[in-house]
């Protein structure tokens, strides 16, 4: 399950194909798969199955009883305790903030603490310039509700990895933050934690 947040309200989702679409550049798919190892499973309609002949289906079909592995929740790998800024604050109090603690987002809360958008260090620097030490030169007058993206998804720590993948994929996110069901924040997940877990201890089952 996951939830749409934006300052108007929030809204669910049960999969990650209900979430509102992102504009995004146009992708070209290239070095399609013509030929695949299911042509080898091709059987005839008058041999027996009982007796293949093809190396791939006695594959596959060893796989069949292969014993599957746990499969991973966002829990698992989540950031957390999560770091959050308020919208009224400036952008280069946000700046520092993600600088210190060396994190590239925070979610957005407005004055009640509710979740409301999220902001990255990408949104910053369009914003700021900064020296050879990190420190602000300069920066624009804006609040972080002025450059914050308005809508960001969240999902319940019981959700598996790979519908959060899919979830990045569908709506183009980098991050998502991780909620309980009254909508207190408990986490949120990026891109690299899903790289790192993957990374750490291949293979890993993603499908039960």
């Amino acid at each position: 399950m996951f939830v749409v947040y934006n300052p108007e309200g929030s809204t669910l989702a049960s999969m990650a194909q209900q979430i509102p679409q992102r504009q995004v550049e146009p992708s070209t798919r290239i070095n399609p798969v013509e030929n695949t190892l299911l042509n080898a499973l091709d059987v005839s309609q008058g041999e027996s199955h009982s007796q293949p002949k093809s190396s791939a289906l006695n594959a596959y079909k060893k796989q069949q009883y292969q014993e599957r592995k746990v499969v991973v929740t966002v829990a698992e790998i989540m950031q957390s305790p999560v770091h959050t800024i308020e919208q009224s604050f400036s952008i280069t109090q946000a700046y520092y903030q993600m600088r210190d603690l060396g994190i590239e987002h925070l979610p957005v809360v407005n004055e009640h603490q509710q979740l409301i958008g999220v902001v990255t260090c990408e949104h910053l620097m369009r914003s700021i310039i900064v020296d050879d030490k990190d420190d602000v030169v300069t920066a624009q007058d804006f609040k972080v509700f002025d450059v914050m993206t308005p809508q960001i998804v969240a999902a319940a720590p019981e959700t598996e990895i790979r519908y959060i993948a899919q979830a990045m994929v569908v709506s183009n996110l980098d991050a998502i933050v991780i909620t309980q069901p009254d909508e207190t924040i408990l986490g949120i997940i990026t891109q690299g934690d899903l790289i790192k877990r993957l990374s750490q201890e291949p293979p890993i089952e993603l499908y039960v």
